[in-house]
């Protein structure tokens, strides 16, 4: 038989994975007695940071960045239909053609 994909199926446990994931490695940090500050933050100097309007101090600080997904320069990425990884995967349907560079 040919082999068939459920776009919306797929899109929904991708997210669920997402999800999943950080819940784990937050639970893995907090157990660690890590405390977890989200936001947009502002290194002050080597034992101090804001976060949102926030000051904190402390011995080590560890800034998880994260990462976003770009559409390099390259002839062509200006065009309708170009899309980064993370928008192809929330696309509501599977498109018909794809072509992926990187």
């Amino acid at each position: 038989a040919e082999p068939t994909l459920n776009w919306s199926r797929l899109v929904a446990a991708k997210d669920a994975e997402v999800t999943r994931l950080s819940a784990v490695h937050a639970k893995t940090l907090t157990d660690a007695g890590v405390v977890l500050l989200q936001g947009y933050a502002r290194v002050v100097d080597p034992h101090h940071v804001e976060v949102g309007g926030r000051r904190v101090s402390a011995r080590y600080i560890c800034i998880a960045t994260g990462s976003r997904a770009v559409i390099p320069a390259v002839p062509g990425s200006q065009l309708p239909g170009v899309v980064t990884s993370d928008e192809a995967l929330a696309l509501p349907a599977r498109p018909d053609r794809l072509v992926i560079i990187g």
